[in-house]
Formats: structure tokens, sequence, C-alpha cells
């Protein structure tokens, strides 16, 4: 599943036409025409919807934080580090209380959103694979590791 979705989002150029239908933002759409085309323009036709849970609106969030050039990143790994999405040195998910670094980016809390509400939707892997670590360590843990697979994957 992954592969169709990584191939997906790797074709096509900036006159990509938008295929199939878009998800709906249920609450506080923005009055804005056209977004997802928008969107999709500014990130040379790579469309980040295709990935579970993310709307136009989440899209446009974390343009807004992160830009739309992510090369400012080394790997996968400096970025979720930058987002706090990564486990702390000597951790290995295990949870530390009045631990937080301060100054996160708002980046890492809208993934952190996508996944909850990736983890109660029964259709889909990543949902599963979160339930799955939920019932073995916890709430907080299945969310910020189902966060950092999809920082990881957009």
């Amino acid at each position: 599943m992954l592969d169709k979705v990584i191939k997906r989002m790797g074709d096509g150029g900036s006159d990509q036409k938008l295929k199939g239908p878009r998800k709906p933002i249920r609450h506080n759409k923005p009055d804005i025409d056209n977004l997802g085309a928008s969107l999709i323009k500014i990130f040379g036709g790579k469309d980040a919807t295709l990935l579970s849970g993310i709307t136009d609106y989440t899209w446009m969030q974390l343009l807004s934080e992160t830009g739309n050039e992510l090369s400012r990143w080394s790997t996968e790994k400096h970025f979720t580090s930058w987002l706090g999405l990564s486990p702390g040195q000597h951790s290995s998910g295990k949870t530390k209380k009045n631990k937080r670094k301060a100054g996160r980016p708002k980046a890492g809390q809208i993934f952190r959103q996508i996944a909850q509400s990736i983890i109660t939707n029964k259709n889909n892997a990543l949902g599963a694979f979160g339930r799955k670590l939920r019932a073995r360590k916890g709430p907080s843990i299945a969310i910020k590791s189902v966060a950092r697979k999809l920082a990881v994957l957009y």
C-alpha cells in the first residue's frame, strides 16, 4: 500500500490533474477557491492528501509550518527529531514525566492530531498499528509513533 502512495506522489509534473475524489474538510474550512489544486501546484505535482488523515486544511497548516522545501532536513530522522516525534535518548518508547522540551514546532502537534484520527479509523493499516501499540504501551506512545510514521511518509 505504501509503495502505491509513494509512486503516486512521485509521478506527474506541475500540470497534474486532480484524480479521484478529494478528502472533504469537515470543520474550519478555509474560504479559498481550489485550495487542493493550489497546494499541488506549490509542491510541484505531489499530493500529500494521498496519505491517510491529511486533508487540504492540514496540508496547508503543514505548509505554513515547514515550508514547501523539506531539503533543509538531511534525513527523515532529522525531520522527526525537529518535530519532537522521535524517542528521546535512552527512552525506547517509555514515557517520562515532565521532560518536555520548550519550543517544539506546531507541525509536530499537527501530525499528532492526524495520528489521533488515524488510530480511530478502522480501515487503515497505520490505524491498526496504532491500536495494537496502544493496547501494549498506552495511548500517548501510540499517537507519537503513528505521528512519526506519518511524518516520515510526508
